[in-house]
């Protein structure tokens, strides 16, 4: 396609916001915060419309160049966006739910410190997710994977005078160090086999490099993916994040961040497929701040609208038929199923545990007996509109959102699979999903005194699971403590202390006995030092005496 879209024009707009309110945002009213924050990604979600409305009938990829970024040697990176129908669909993910979130968050924030400084935050994060989004290159990209991370870190981190959530903050941005890492070293590998890290010449040129050189780059990228998208091993800060306001965990945990490490697999495409090898927010504000769902129950009648809405997500996630998330798992594995059956076995086992613990949740908090104490009971409400209204809206997303084949749109290719088995594997996968659901009713709602039972019975298999299978406590025993270990005793006692520091003393004591030496020369005494005078005369004398002798 020809003609200028002006994408830097969306993640500029929250990058204003966050500079605005960052710099100024203690001196304005909330109103006018507001504005700011809300109006910027309203803005660039409607440029992301706008951009979608010009471009989404198109097949080529579409490049706005704005100058040279990096030039060294045969290193030259150019700051410049990409946009194709990938780049399109999560372009307008991230904005209106982004927007939505802003929304949400002038509610749920409404009566807590740093409001201002919460918005920035929130502005800041979404400049770098567009950055990320948009970039056109794995370095560009890269600076925005890092930024969200910055981002994660501020928001869990965001009550800092809780000490558990400036743990939680850490935690997130240590584990995701870790995996970016190995983002770095892919890059660092990308450019040594391709000599550049500009996209459309790495995918052109991934055809004639070697499948194992390809694999190599992969794995490593996808340790990158596995931090930011909190998989399996790096998946230990995620649970933490909770101690950041809920609009963080809904907007960077779940629907964008999260998501970050999709983006780059399904970005970086041509490299691995050429390798061989919400509404929760709502509950916990209703109750002022309780997270637990074991002194939750019966809240159905109380929070109505929240209820529903938190009941049509949990069907999406479950993969119950026609909501959204159905769609997005029967896909996933009738792919699994072509790879290997056993795959899908999986799969369809893991379908019917999510649904298990979803409802678990929406059993537990909404329905059978209350559980909820007597305070926190003369407190219980519904959420005002700014908060209901986008929670409506995802819902109703969750409702209508499968039947857009966003799939085909993306990568038209037809699958080969048999109807008649397709919809035997539909079946299966849905099967799972209800049957997770009937278990979760039995246990929780039919049955209520089995679950204590059951978890008395499992005894130590329920504690294994109860406290997060001990990873966190592998994870201090083999990492946390041997770092700490070294670094305490041997780099600081040791090196620093020991070595650096005892060097540099012994220097100052070595000077300072030079200096009492010298010192006893300064006596005072006039003859003394006619003395000093005359003696260092003579030997300059005879020194120039022998010297001109020769």
């Amino acid at each position: 396609m020809t003609g200028a879209l002006h994408l830097w024009l969306i993640p500029a707009l929250p990058l204003a916001g966050f500079l605005i309110n960052g710099l100024a945002g203690r001196r304005l009213s909330k109103g006018a915060i507001n504005a700011v924050a809300l109006g910027s990604v309203t803005l660039a979600f409607l440029w992301a419309l706008r951009v979608f409305a010009a471009a989404h009938g198109f097949t080529e990829p579409h490049v706005e160049s704005y100058f040279t970024w990096i030039e060294s040697g045969p290193l030259s990176v150019a700051f410049s966006f990409y946009l194709d129908r990938l780049t399109l669909v999560i372009l307008l993910v991230v904005t209106g739910v982004g927007m939505i979130i802003h929304f949400y968050s002038v509610g749920y924030m409404a009566h807590e410190g740093g409001y201002y400084r919460f918005f920035a935050f929130l502005n800041l994060f979404m400049f770098f997710m567009l950055l990320l989004v948009l970039a056109s290159s794995f370095l560009l990209m890269f600076v925005g994977w890092e930024g969200v991370g910055l981002c994660s870190y501020l928001l869990i981190g965001f009550w800092f005078r809780r000490q558990s959530a400036t743990d939680a903050g850490n935690k997130a941005f240590i584990v995701n160090r870790i995996g970016d890492f190995g983002f770095s070293l892919g890059m660092f590998l990308i450019f040594l086999t391709f000599g550049s890290f500009d996209f459309e010449t790495v995918f052109a040129k991934a055809t004639a490099v070697e499948p194992a050189t390809l694999t190599i780059i992969a794995l490593l990228l996808f340790v990158g993916a596995t931090g930011k998208s909190a998989q399996m091993p790096l998946y230990v800060w995620l649970p933490d994040a909770m101690e950041g306001p809920t609009p963080v965990s809904a907007l960077i945990h779940a629907a964008t961040m999260v998501t970050a490490g999709v983006y780059m697999v399904a970005r970086a495409g041509p490299i691995f497929t050429r390798s061989p090898l919400l509404a929760a927010g709502s509950v916990i504000h209703a109750l002022s701040g309780q997270q637990d769902m074991r002194r939750m129950g019966g809240l159905a009648k109380r929070i109505p609208v929240t209820a529903a809405t938190f009941v049509i997500g949990a069907l999406a996630i479950a993969g119950v038929p026609p909501f959204a998330g159905f769609f997005s798992k029967d896909e996933i594995l009738l792919h699994a199923y072509q790879r290997a059956p056993v795959l899908y076995a999986v799969g369809t086992l893991t379908a019917f545990l999510t649904a298990f613990y979803v409802f678990r949740a929406v059993f537990l908090t909404f329905y059978g007996a209350s559980r909820v104490n007597a305070e926190a009971e003369h407190h219980v409400h519904e959420s005002p509109a700014v908060m209901l209204v986008p929670l409506v809206i995802l819902a109703a997303l969750s409702v209508v959102g499968g039947w857009v084949s966003l799939s085909q749109w993306l990568f038209p290719v037809k699958t080969e699979m048999g109807q008649g088995l397709e919809l035997t594997l539909m079946g299966i996968s849905a099967a799972a999903g209800l049957a997770g659901i009937a278990l979760a009713y039995w246990i929780y709602i039919a049955r209520p005194q089995l679950s204590q039972k059951m978890a008395e019975a499992a005894g130590a298999l329920y504690r294994l699971v109860s406290n997060k299978y001990y990873v966190d406590e592998i994870y201090g025993a083999v990492v946390v403590r041997p770092a700490l270990a070294v670094s305490t005793h041997f780099l600081w006692k040791v090196m620093d202390a020991g070595v650096i520091d005892g060097a540099v003393n012994q220097v100052g004591r070595q000077s300072a006995g030079v200096g009492d030496w010298l010192r006893r020369m300064q006596s005072g005494n006039l003859r003394s030092y006619a003395g000093w005078v005359v003696l260092g005369a003579v030997a300059v004398v005879a020194a120039l005496g022998a010297f001109f002798s020769r």
